[in-house]
């Protein structure tokens, strides 16, 4: 299966990841590839609580009001709301604060 992620969009997704962090504070440990979501959020039990999906955009991509989630995300957020976890969709463009969104 192809990846696309770029050493950049790496980069980026780790800064959005450590204001996550800061403000959260909870551990916050990337999934492995081609899971659902890109990073569980961890408590001080070492229990996951929630999951992160991370979209980074541009700057100029401010200029759409809209994001695409696909579907197989929310039924996913479904799935694992069953179970107790939490799932948040975390939106950040160009160097702006990152929105977080509840997508249960």
């Amino acid at each position: 299966m192809p990846t696309y992620q770029t050493d950049r969009d790496a980069v980026s997704e780790e800064d959005t990841i450590d204001f996550l962090r800061s403000k959260w504070n909870f551990r916050i440990e990337r999934m492995p590839d081609f899971h659902e979501f890109d990073y569980a959020v961890i408590n001080n039990a070492g229990c996951v609580k929630g999951l992160v999906e991370i979209k980074n955009r541009k700057a100029n991509a401010a200029k759409y009001p809209t994001i695409m989630l696909s579907m197989s995300k929310v039924l996913a957020a479904k799935q694992w709301a069953d179970q107790g976890l939490r799932c948040f969709l975390v939106i950040r463009i160009g160097e702006d604060k990152p929105r977080i969104l509840d997508i249960n």
